[in-house]
């Protein structure tokens, strides 16, 4: 059948494009390296995380997060989590960890976020990465409807020499509940260190701020 026939602009998720030696139902697929095919999978919106090898010392030290898994990022890559666990690693409300924290991230010096994401909680979303020196574009969260920021900077930074965090001018934190524990131990082991709140840190709603400070710097 001539079922993509003349379609010229298509192109599959892993950069197929239009041959018009292949417009049969055989190319009706979800376009992989082994599988070509012309279709691209419907992921569902959240936070999706790749970590790279950008000094060529097979350590994974930047994490790269997007709120689609369709990228790249310079270097090699170490670790596609999405691929590994076959779902959305965008956290749910509550207390379930980011499927990056499972594994082992003693390395990460640098978290760069892509494009913009709207995780739903901020429970250890950017906790313990214990050896950070710097997240990259940290504007582009959207905190707005986060109610749970409960360990959300926990340790980071903290046997790094020198972490600075500034959170900016649009981390919104207006709906937050709960902050427990939110920069306990962030940058505490580190030389020099400074945290700023920047321009949207709301408390008014928060009725939980145990330990939030707690050895921070």
């Amino acid at each position: 059948t001539n079922m993509f026939n003349e379609a010229v602009n298509l192109i599959g998720e892993n950069g197929t494009t239009y041959n018009s030696s292949h417009i049969g139902k055989d190319y009706a697929k979800i376009d992989k390296t082994s599988t070509p095919g012309y279709l691209t999978k419907n992921y569902p919106k959240g936070v999706y995380a790749k970590l790279y090898d950008t000094n060529s010392d097979s350590m994974g030290d930047t994490l790269v997060l997007n709120d689609t898994p369709l990228f790249t990022y310079e270097g090699t890559l170490i670790n596609d989590y999405e691929n590994k666990d076959n779902n959305s690693i965008q956290t749910e409300n509550g207390t379930e960890l980011p499927i990056w924290f499972k594994y082992n991230n003693t390395d990460v010096k640098t978290i760069e976020i892509m494009d913009d994401i709207e995780p739903v909680s901020g429970y250890y979303l950017l906790g313990d990465f214990r050896a950070l020196k710097e997240i990259k574009n940290i504007n582009k969260i959207n905190t707005k409807n986060i109610k749970n920021m409960s360990y959300m900077f926990y340790a980071t930074g903290s046997t790094s020499t020198d972490f600075n965090l500034d959170l900016g001018n649009n981390f919104d934190t207006s709906s937050a509940t709960t902050m427990q524990k939110m920069f306990y131990c962030t940058g505490s082991g580190s030389t020099i260190m400074s945290l700023d709140l920047g321009d949207k840190f709301d408390t008014s709603d928060v009725v939980n701020m145990e330990g939030m400070f707690n050895a921070t710097g």
